[in-house]
């Protein structure tokens, strides 16, 4: 028995002296030892500018929408809550949509299509009145709206990766630019509605 385990102990010893371990552990120790950045990048400016304005815009939509179903759309109050809801349920899908999609195109692609369905759906809800019609464009502007977060993450995320940004000072960066544009969206956005109107808002 003492000398199976000599020889189990010796067999180990010279696997760990082999070219591919000493390789492996010399790559460990560079990752290890590797230095990651805190200064931004243009790529990485360009993505959170595109975070404070997607952010700034789906926010007034959260607090908006219910004055237009009112005001505009002459729903009652149990109509806007049962819209709202599918508004958010939307949200839901949306979500789980795009982050399925990242796996498969190109992020920056999907952020551009996914911005450009919700400029169009946000000026056609201005306009429809069918009550099905709205359910339908609720739920895709629900979806691209809360759709964008995975996106513009996994967005971030790749950028900090490929310039070797610390992930937890970009990450860091995101989540104070979409408190901004929450807390602004409502005091600027609420007093251009109150000068143009609600409608007028939504064009914006």
């Amino acid at each position: 028995d003492f000398t199976l385990e000599k020889e189990r102990v010796l067999a180990e010893l010279n696997v760990a002296k082999t070219p591919l371990v000493e390789n492996l552990k010399a790559a460990a120790d560079r990752i290890e030892k590797k230095k990651v950045s805190h200064k931004l990048t243009p790529d990485v400016i360009k993505i959170l500018t595109a975070t404070f304005f997607d952010n700034f815009s789906v926010v007034s939509l959260f607090l908006f929408l219910p004055f237009l179903l009112l005001d505009q759309k002459n729903c009652s109050t149990t109509i806007v809550g049962s819209l709202t809801a599918i508004f958010f349920i939307g949200n839901y899908l949306g979500k789980m949509f795009l982050g399925f999609l990242i796996d498969s195109f190109s992020v920056k692609k999907i952020f551009l299509i996914a911005e450009i369905l919700i400029a169009v759906t946000i000026i056609v809800t201005v306009f429809i009145d069918g009550m099905v019609a709205m359910i339908v464009i609720l739920v895709l502007l629900g979806a691209m709206t809360k759709g964008t977060v995975p996106v513009l993450n996994v967005f971030l995320a790749e950028s900090a990766k490929e310039h070797d940004i610390n992930i937890d000072f970009a990450f860091g960066l995101h989540e104070l630019i979409v408190g901004i544009a929450a807390t602004l969206s409502p005091v600027v956005l609420g007093q251009v509605a109150n000068v143009f109107g609600i409608q007028k808002l939504f064009y914006l």
